[in-house]
Order: C-alpha cells, then sequence, then structure tokens
C-alpha cells in the first residue's frame, strides 16, 4: 500500500470517527439527533462550496499530521471528544499541540486501570492453573496445563494477556490463535501498554509500534509477520510470580 492509499484510508477512519462521535456529544449533551457527515461539508471534505470557496481536505491533513507523530486516528478523535464541554471541536482545530497534548493526556488516563487489569489477570491466571494440579499428576506438562487454561474463554483474560503467556510458556499453538487480537489491543494504546506491562510485552508485538503506517500496512498479522516462535521458557514465569 502506497503512502497516498495510506493517507485515504486514514482520512476516512478520521472522518467516519469524527461524524460518530460529534453526533453522540451533540444527543447527549442538546439532546439533539444529528447526522452530522452524512452529507459532503466541502469546508472540510474538500471541493467547492456553496460560495464557490475551493477546500482542500482536512481530513487528509490530519491524517498525514498524525502520521508524522505515530498516532492511532480512531483513538485521536475519541481523545477529543472524551470530557469535552461547552462545543464540540471543529476538524480544522485538531492539528494542534492542544490536540496532541490531550490524545497523550486521554492515554495517560488509562494507566491505572490497565495496572489493575494486569494484576487481575495474573491473579486469574495462577488461580486458574493451580486448579489444573491434578492434570500434572496424570502427566500433564506445563504447556500442556497453560494451553488448557488459556484457550478457556470463559476465563476472564485479555488477547494480548493470552498471547504472552502462550509465547513464554511455549504454547505456539495457542499464540496463533490470539496473535491478531493481541497486536490490535497492543496497538490501541503502545505508550500505556509500554508503560505498565515493560517486558511483559512480546517483542515481536512491541515491534510493530516501532513500524511505520506504510510498514504496518504490508504486514499480515494472520501469517506471523515477525518471529513468533516461543521465547525459551524463564526459571520464573513474569506472569505468575
Amino acid at each position: 500500500m502506497g503512502d497516498q492509499n495510506i493517507v485515504d484510508t486514514y482520512a476516512a477512519l478520521l472522518r467516519d470517527r469524527y461524524s460518530s462521535l460529534r453526533n453522540r456529544w451533540t444527543w447527549e449533551n442538546e439532546g439533539v439527533k444529528a447526522d452530522w457527515g452524512q452529507n459532503p461539508i466541502p469546508r472540510y471534505d474538500g471541493g467547492v462550496d456553496g460560495q464557490g470557496r475551493r477546500h482542500q481536505s482536512v481530513w487528509k491533513k490530519m491524517a498525514r499530521w498524525l502520521i508524522d507523530h505515530q498516532v492511532s486516528p480512531s483513538r485521536f478523535i475519541e481523545a477529543q471528544f472524551r470530557g469535552r464541554a461547552g462545543a464540540p471541536p471543529e476538524p480544522n482545530t485538531l492539528c494542534s499541540d492542544a490536540a496532541l497534548n490531550r490524545f497523550y493526556a486521554f492515554e495517560g488516563e488509562e494507566v491505572p486501570e490497565l495496572k489493575r487489569l494486569l494484576s487481575a489477570q495474573k491473579d486469574t491466571l495462577f488461580t486458574q492453573v493451580c486448579k489444573k494440579a491434578g492434570l500434572r499428576q496424570q502427566g500433564w506438562t506445563d504447556a500442556q496445563v497453560y494451553s488448557e487454561v488459556l484457550q478457556n474463554n470463559l476465563i476472564p483474560l485479555s488477547a494480548l494477556f493470552r498471547y504472552a503467556v502462550a509465547v513464554q510458556q511455549g504454547c505456539p499453538e495457542v499464540a496463533d490463535l490470539y496473535r491478531t487480537e493481541a497486536a490490535i489491543q497492543y496497538l490501541s494504546a503502545p505508550r500505556a501498554y509500554d508503560q505498565v506491562w515493560g517486558k511483559l510485552v512480546p517483542p515481536e508485538v512491541a515491534a510493530l509500534a516501532r513500524l511505520t503506517p506504510d510498514q504496518l500496512s504490508s504486514v499480515s498479522l494472520e501469517e506471523e509477520p515477525l518471529d513468533s516462535r516461543p521465547a525459551s521458557r524463564p526459571a520464573r514465569a513474569l506472569f505468575v510470580d
């Protein structure tokens, strides 16, 4: 996928997400059911307006700007509406340091919750593995026990957590099941996950955050995009200490 295709894809996503959140904001704050974005808006979408003035696409400009800053377009727009009072943000005001700082603050708000969830998942994993003690007595290996636990989708564990534990415990088949969802989860807030999870983030997943949008577009997460072979198991598992 070329650079222009990436810009077009980002621009379409930005417009769609902005329209959706603006309409929701209008309903929640003004009690009015709006359909902002249903029709073309030359001032923002580009083209000629009713007064004959020609405009460039604000969304494409914003897309290029976010690509340069390596920021998720969907989450960037979400950050602009989170806790917004007074009036919704106008699209042509969002390529700014203020909007970028609002996004970084938005990401920072997630850190305490990510810490809580990581701790809860570690406790859940430990409990579930302990419940399988009888399987070890029947000759099951540690990898088989972890595989049994991780594939039980009724247990409240995220895709990234399942993938990371599967890689760590030498369960490649299980890792394959959650690779794509794990990558998507991590890329939704890479800075926050790096801050909270640190070295618990598998290197092959963390590497995705260092790719440019062009490189990401050529990665097939379904077909082992990076080295996803299980790492050698440490003497003491990081997730169950």
